[in-house]
């Protein structure tokens, strides 16, 4: 998911069927959670642990870029870190996503053709 300032969901491309949920709600969970431990801690939320699930989120300018998976965090943050860096390396992707955001758009797959090539490319190898 990439969550824009504000609590926008500004895209989100699910992995398995399993993750395909409201992600209205979720989204407003994380904000929420997020703006609750800013007020809290000194340290930005990045991580989460539930149950069997984890999330990891990283902050890039006026986004939160956020990964859920099960399984060891060392290698998914990994993969979190190369798709954010090839998410900003990639001006047609960059823009787009501000191009939504100025205008309350929530991006689909097809708006951002390269971007499924690259979530399943670091995601899923």
């Amino acid at each position: 998911m990439i969550i824009a300032e504000g609590g926008i969901l500004l895209f989100s491309y699910p992995f398995t069927d399993e993750w395909e949920r409201d992600n209205d709600l979720f989204n407003s969970f994380l904000s929420a959670f997020t703006s609750f431990s800013d007020e809290f801690f000194s340290k930005g939320l990045d991580r989460v642990k539930f149950g069997d699930d984890t999330l990891l989120i990283q902050s890039v300018e006026s986004f939160s870029i956020c990964y859920l998976f099960k399984g060891q965090t060392y290698p998914a943050k990994q993969k979190l870190d190369n798709f954010v860096e090839s998410v900003q390396k990639s001006t047609s992707i960059w823009e787009t996503l501000k191009t939504f955001y100025k205008t309350s758009q929530v991006v689909n797959v097809n708006d951002i053709p390269q971007i499924e090539n690259l979530l399943t490319s670091i995601f899923l190898n």
